[in-house]
């Protein structure tokens, strides 16, 4: 099985890599994005 994930932003630290006892890796990272939310009716930013 395979899981395919696409994130957008800054990594705001390095990566914290971990094996477990069955020799799977996990990474944890920390990631900053922008939120952006459009505009309403009058063109101003919501």
């Amino acid at each position: 099985m395979v899981n395919k994930v696409i994130l957008i932003g800054r990594l705001t630290a390095d990566p914290d890599v971990k094996a477990s006892p069955a020799g799977l890796y996990v990474a944890n990272m920390r990631l900053a994005t922008n939120t952006y939310a459009g505009k309403d009716e009058e063109g101003q930013s919501k």
